[in-house]
């Protein structure tokens, strides 16, 4: 393995992406030390100890960023430091406190200690928030790179106060190692999600969070750059390794606007509760984009934002904080319950063909399908079949807007049949149980070839 028989330290190891290099380094056969605030809080260590190698290569150490030579223990005899550790909070009532003194003076300590132990390079947790920030017009056309910096008088007018604690920190860093002979390499990723490892929830994932929870009617109008952290954590480590590494590493799939993270989501869960509509009514906050030629060097291809996405809602499904089929569930046992305690006899519930056919049974042109037969969650949970909102499916076949359409088969039902189903279940005294509405199931191709027919104009998807 690469790093078997060498020892490396990763500061404020119980964090995010701190977790995922310790991970990744042990995964490649290195000795870790993992510096924590308090090795007695479990939530720091137990995700750590459960890891693949711990029990054997992973070693702990207490050390605080604003104690001088708190780390020195940590990182003596080691290879390398993979200085991650930096304060991040929502609402600081004295910036200089709580971001911009333990960030700053934090990074100046465990460089301090590094200088001690005769450390020649050192990858260091920076941000985008370093890179962007700045007078620089961003669009859809502009392309921002490791050469561009923020400018701290603007962040500090602006009171962006992280984002001025990790541009402060990483001109320290950068002043520290000219003026001590070693080499830095900082990576600087955009807003970083995926898998958690920890128990905590982290700020990105939080943003995440927000967007499928239906805690909120709106969206940001925001634009963000958005990386996962198994790619985050792999930079850092590669940093180390690949011997011409040196400077600064954007880390940065794509720059998405939240109304694209929320279609993005969409598409994946289509019965969860969005935001529907932006925060405000101004143009939405401009894109950009973001080199990937410097971060191509070291050998990686970032995932794309839409898998990062899926697998940071999945994580926070496994990890409790998202119980995606609440509102479905809860919402309708909710109404019930209402109807009960009015002494509602009959209650008619809008249920779906979604709930009918998904399981292992086979399904062909001669299987009829009916009220008797229903979905498999099981098979469902493993298979997450992509429903389409029904009239965008229509919109997508006639705007021109994809030259393909999808190798799918659906049921077909007219929305003023379904409504009078709804009322004759209430009219009709025998009406009980289950009522499918499926004019004809048609394929896609079908559905083409039945619109090309009535307009033969329109740019029809091909194939």
């Amino acid at each position: 393995m690469t790093g078997a028989g060498k020892v490396v330290c990763v500061t404020g190891a119980s964090g995010y992406i701190a977790s995922w290099i310790v991970k990744l380094l042990l995964a490649r056969g290195y000795t870790v030390r993992a510096t924590v605030r308090n090795i007695a809080d479990p939530k720091k260590t137990l995700h750590l100890r459960a890891l693949d190698g711990a029990k054997d290569r992973l070693q702990f150490f207490q050390a605080s960023l604003l104690e001088e030579g708190s780390f020195d223990a940590a990182v003596d005899g080691c290879e390398t430091v993979f200085h991650t550790a930096s304060p991040f909070y929502h609402n600081v009532k004295d910036p200089k406190v709580e971001l911009l003194d333990p960030a700053v003076q934090g990074t100046l300590n465990v460089l301090g200690s590094c200088k001690k132990a005769s450390i020649r390079k050192v990858v260091v947790t920076s941000s985008v928030a370093a890179v962007a920030y700045n007078r620089k017009p961003k669009t859809p056309e502009v392309i921002v790179d490791e050469t561009w910096f923020s400018d701290s008088q603007i962040l500090e007018k602006n009171q962006q106060w992280y984002a001025l604690s990790k541009t402060l920190a990483e001109e320290a860093a950068w002043k520290f190692s000219r003026d001590n002979g070693f080499e830095i390499v900082r990576i600087n990723p955009a807003m970083v999600i995926g898998p958690l490892l920890q128990p905590t929830l982290n700020t990105s994932a939080e943003a995440i969070l927000k967007l499928i929870t239906g805690s909120s009617s709106m969206y940001p109008n925001l634009s963000f750059g958005w990386a996962n952290v198994k790619d985050v954590a792999l930079a850092h480590i590669l940093a180390y390794e690949v011997p011409s590494a040196n400077g600064r590493y954007c880390v940065v799939e794509r720059v998405v606007h939240y109304s694209e993270i929320v279609n993005i989501i969409r598409k994946m869960y289509p019965a969860i509760p969005f935001p529907a509509k932006c925060a405000n009514d101004k143009p939405f906050d401009p894109t950009y984009q973001v080199s990937k030629e410097k971060i191509r060097s070291l050998g990686i291809e970032l995932m794309p934002v839409e898998t990062s996405i899926k697998e940071t809602i999945e994580s926070l499904k496994d990890k409790g904080f998202a119980e995606l089929l609440d509102p479905a569930v809860k919402g309708t046992l909710n109404v019930l319950g209402s109807c009960k305690k009015a002494s509602i006899r009959k209650v008619i519930v809008t249920s779906s063909n979604a709930a009918v056919a998904y399981n292992e049974k086979p399904k062909t042109p001669e299987v009829i399908v009916g009220e008797t037969w229903f979905s498999d969650p099981q098979f469902c949970e493993k298979n997450q079949p992509t429903l389409n909102t029904s009239a965008e499916a229509i919109l997508k076949l006639i705007t021109g807007s994809s030259s393909t359409y999808p190798n799918v088969s659906s049921g077909w039902v007219n929305v003023k049949d379904v409504a009078l189903a709804h009322i004759l279940a209430y009219e009709v005294p025998s009406a009980n149980g289950r009522y499918f509405m499926v004019e004809r199931v048609a394929h896609y191709s079908e559905l083409v070839n039945i619109i090309r027919k009535m307009y033969p104009t329109i740019p029809f998807p091909a194939k």
